[in-house]
């Protein structure tokens, strides 16, 4: 069994913050600040700046984020994705929405839910 999908699955989640901010610049790059409200907004447990600091500067060393150069600085500088972090960033769509597709059929010999 290869379990190198697994690997890279817990690696993307083992800084807690990283899904949200990938899934917020799938859509196109987005300014600091504007990250901060988004993820707040959606989540349960207050998001610090500084926190937003160290996950971008994290996803800036892997290679999946950068900033948008020439335009602004410090919380008014946009943030996008790179190529590698737009493909981490799909995978995530997908393997949400196959968490979240009631229409998948049950494995062979599984009973098909309620």
């Amino acid at each position: 069994m290869d379990v190198t999908f697994l690997q890279e699955l817990e690696a993307l989640f083992e800084r807690r913050w990283t899904p949200y901010i990938l899934l917020c610049l799938i859509d196109g790059p987005q300014r600091f600040s504007t990250i901060a409200k988004t993820i707040n907004a959606q989540s349960t447990d207050h998001f610090a700046d500084g926190v937003l600091t160290n996950t971008l500067s994290y996803l800036q060393t892997a290679g999946l984020a950068q900033p948008v150069t020439g335009q602004g600085h410090g919380r008014y500088r946009p943030y996008t994705l790179t190529p590698a972090g737009y493909t981490v960033a799909a995978r995530l769509v997908r393997i949400r929405k196959a968490l979240t597709d009631d229409d998948t059929p049950p494995p062979d010999g599984q009973p098909s839910g309620p």
